[in-house]
């Protein structure tokens, strides 16, 4: 019969695996790439996210920043 302490021993490496795949594919289920947008109610108006982020302009020039806004409806706020 197998004692306590070598069960506790041998289920030690299994569980600490388990724990690192469960954070491991917890990281890779995690999207990234998703903006705030997606979490927005789609009633209210919202930025359209298509537009590049990274925009580079001289020191003291102006910079165009385009956007889209998408259930503007007659909203003016």
């Amino acid at each position: 019969m197998i004692s306590d302490s070598a069960k506790s021993i041998r289920l030690e490496p299994l569980l600490y695996l388990i724990l690192q795949l469960s954070v491991f594919f917890d990281y890779i289920n995690g999207t990234p790439h998703s903006g705030l947008n997606e979490y927005m109610d789609t009633d209210r108006p919202y930025f359209d996210d298509i537009n590049p982020r990274n925009v580079s302009t001289a020191a003291d020039e102006p910079a165009i920043l385009k956007c889209r806004v998408k259930n503007k409806g007659n909203r003016t706020e």
